[in-house]
């Protein structure tokens, strides 16, 4: 059995303390089981499945998304999605930044760094018109290498759209020293924060640390696509996006998600990736899709 997705949850009010875990595994071709764990944090959990047998991707995904969707309304959630401003757990903590006014660079820059060095110090207002969420995004866009410490120190402490910000913007400006950030985020993020996550770690790790990453997304795969992408298959993966994209019905596509993700390692799969992306419409099931992708593709400057 492998292990193709997990989501870890918690709940806490009062004296209540709780945890409840979800995974998605592959027991053998096209053949996936959802299983779960929960009980009081610290103690043994007890499990239970619900898929008494195995299942298609399709199927145990909508599955996942049901049970997770199911928790999060009545009051859990992940590290990631929390919406206060308490930390959020991270392996490694970054410290905090040392700053020197009399070395800012001139410019946009200098505003950027200023700002983030005002949140840090709980030196903000309302006379700012940018959220912080807003101003780590533009220090990402502009790829400041200036702003790597005070992004990775502001990351977990605020709500979940400044992680989500702080994770694109570390990952577009290459920070190594955040990649325990994005680990964090992908096995404990909302989301569209473990999407990103997974992006900042495809183009910031290297060696044996992408391959892991690369296998992640291939094997998240259904076996017929692992087998087109591993021998090459142009022809053959694009027949499988025809029929599995177009010639179906589903509340999903996430796979859509992963096989631009493996774009960065295959090069060659953007070709029948993006002959499916021009023909699908832009309407539920599919559109959600689409944008996700091309949120990502703007991550990479991938214009094309």
């Amino acid at each position: 059995m492998r292990l193709v997705r997990q989501v870890s949850l918690y709940f806490r009010e009062g004296n209540s303390d709780k945890v409840y875990e979800i995974d998605l595994c592959s027991t053998g071709i096209d053949s996936y089981v959802v299983n779960f764990r929960y009980g009081r944090r610290g103690a043994a959990l007890k499990e239970g499945t619900k898929t008494p047998d195995p299942v298609s991707l399709y199927k145990a995904e909508e599955i996942f998304q049901a049970l997770e969707a199911e928790k999060r309304s009545k009051g859990y959630q992940s590290f990631g999605d929390t919406t206060d401003h308490k930390e959020i757990p991270v392996s490694v903590g970054p410290a905090k930044p040392q700053f020197n006014p009399e070395q800012l660079p001139p410019g946009r820059k200098k505003a950027i760094l200023q700002r983030l060095q005002a949140t840090i110090e709980g030196k903000t207002s309302s006379r700012f018109r940018w959220k912080t969420s807003r101003v780590i995004w533009a220090a990402g866009m502009m790829r400041m290498e200036e702003a790597i410490d005070s992004i990775y120190f502001l990351a977990t402490k605020g709500d979940a759209m400044q992680h989500y910000a702080a994770i694109w913007a570390l990952g577009r400006c290459s920070a190594q020293q955040a990649i325990p950030l994005f680990l964090s985020s992908l096995k404990s993020g909302s989301h569209s924060q473990q999407r990103i996550a997974a992006a900042a770690l495809l183009k910031v790790t290297a060696g044996k640390e992408k391959e892991r990453q690369v296998q992640f997304h291939l094997h998240s795969l259904a076996e017929p696509f692992q087998i087109a992408i591993q021998n090459n298959d142009t022809a053959l993966l694009g027949e499988l996006l025809q029929e599995r994209v177009l010639g179906q019905e589903n509340p999903h596509y996430s796979f859509l998600e992963d096989l631009y993700l493996l774009t960065q390692e295959y090069a060659w799969i953007k070709t029948p990736l993006k002959d499916i992306l021009l023909t699908i419409p832009l309407k539920p099931n599919y559109f959600k899709h689409v944008r996700h992708i091309f949120k990502l593709a703007e991550f990479f400057d991938d214009f094309e």
